[in-house]
């Protein structure tokens, strides 16, 4: 350990305490950090693990739910296999949504919407997007009213 100097007395009285002077790896009490463990769901079997286990972490993983240690080896078979049972299942056991079953399906079919209007544009058989919108826009166009400078419009409140 480079830039700790010791005496052979402190060395004596730091190795009764639990230090190591190893200088390949050396070890001090409480530098290995915080205290881990493995937290489970009990309704659904998953497994949180190294998670903080200081009683701030303690208390608020317990009050969210959450146990102490691995989940039971039948909990623990339910959670991995729960995709095999119900693919279409949210974690809650909820039946996921239509669109986001397959959310890349709606993307596939703008794809080759667009695939097929560029293969017409090229054969000259579908109009241009830029006449398509020229022609909105002329269509959306309003008129102004015809109101003569020299008349003071009423004020609505």
């Amino acid at each position: 350990m480079a830039g700790f100097n010791a005496t052979d007395e402190e060395k004596r009285r730091m190795a009764m305490k639990g230090y190591s002077f190893d200088e390949e790896n050396p070890y001090i009490p409480g530098a290995e950090g915080p205290v881990k463990t493995t937290y489970h769901n009990p309704k659904t079997g998953q497994e949180f693990k190294n998670l903080p286990a200081d009683s701030y972490n303690l208390v608020h993983y317990l009050s969210r739910g959450l146990q102490i240690g691995p989940a039971p080896v039948i909990l623990k078979e339910v959670w991995e296999n729960r995709e095999a049972r119900e693919p279409n299942a949210t974690v809650t056991g909820a039946e996921l949504p239509e669109e986001l079953k397959d959310p890349t399906a709606k993307l596939r079919d703008e794809i080759q919407e667009l695939k097929d209007m560029i293969r017409g544009m090229a054969k000259g058989q579908t109009p241009s997007p830029i006449q398509e919108i020229d022609v909105i826009i002329e269509e959306e166009k309003e008129e102004e009213p015809d109101i003569p400078y020299d008349t003071q419009l009423g004020l609505i409140i």
